[in-house]
């Protein structure tokens, strides 16, 4: 019967964090619960206030979840995309807010 029980193993204040969370752990097998996304589409400033998203899952399969969750990271890299060609990418970005109706003050 204890296995039953939901377990917090997470608490995200995004909904993309909680989308990554619920990813990753179900790659790994662990079947989770979203409890607290839905004030994500719709009060999202309010997400502290009601203690975020909680990813839950069984008793049984907590200890795997968070051995997952506290594994090691890849470092985030910066994108060098932009600058491989600068003056290209601004002229397409001022282009897409010129059509967009977006004032540019310059």
């Amino acid at each position: 019967m204890a296995s039953d029980a939901l377990v917090t193993v997470a608490v995200c204040y995004g909904y993309p964090a909680a989308a990554t969370v619920q990813s990753a752990l179900e790659a790994e097998g662990v079947p989770v619960t979203v409890v607290g996304g839905g004030f994500a589409s719709l009060d999202w400033h309010m997400l502290p206030a009601l203690g975020g998203i909680e990813i839950r899952t069984s008793a049984g399969d907590a200890e795997r979840a968070r051995a997952r969750l506290a594994g090691e990271t890849p470092p985030l890299r910066e994108s060098r995309a932009f600058w491989a060609a600068p003056i290209r990418n601004a002229l397409a970005f001022s282009l897409v807010l010129y059509i967009a109706g977006v004032v540019v003050p310059f």
